[in-house]
């Protein structure tokens, strides 16, 4: 009779054991799959960011160059990079100081009148 009672306590010992593991095992796997995720939302976001750096840069270029026209008040010049970036392709909206532009999105783009320079590029990238 001790010999199956002692069979059942150890039993239950190692029963017990697994079950505490399992938990750690399940506490562990949580912790490392939103860790992950986290990690991938900010890469997401740092590529989305220099995509949009990229456009304005394009963009800025583009003006120069004379290839897209400079705003004027109530006409703002929106400009899509040809090519992605990153996956991302920007949408560069260039405004004259205290206008505003909503989009096909129904995005609303404005420059303020408190804005230092005469004119506004506003990148946008969807991620």
């Amino acid at each position: 009779m001790k010999n199956k009672t002692k069979k059942g306590v150890v039993l239950m010992i190692i029963i017990g054991t697994v079950m505490v593991m399992t938990a750690f095992s399940y506490v562990a796997l949580s912790v490392v799959t939103q860790e992950s995720r986290i990690a991938e939302s900010g890469i997401k976001r740092m590529r989305a960011l220099l995509a949009g750096q990229a456009g304005s840069i394009d963009a800025f270029e583009k003006l120069r160059t004379g290839v897209i026209a400079m705003p004027t008040l109530g006409v703002p010049t929106v400009y899509n990079l040809p090519t992605a970036v990153n996956g991302y392709v920007p949408r560069i909206v260039i405004l004259v100081r205290g206008d505003a532009y909503v989009d096909g999105d129904g995005k609303n783009y404005t420059c303020t009148a408190a804005s230092p320079s005469e004119f506004c590029i506003i990148n946008n990238v969807e991620y």
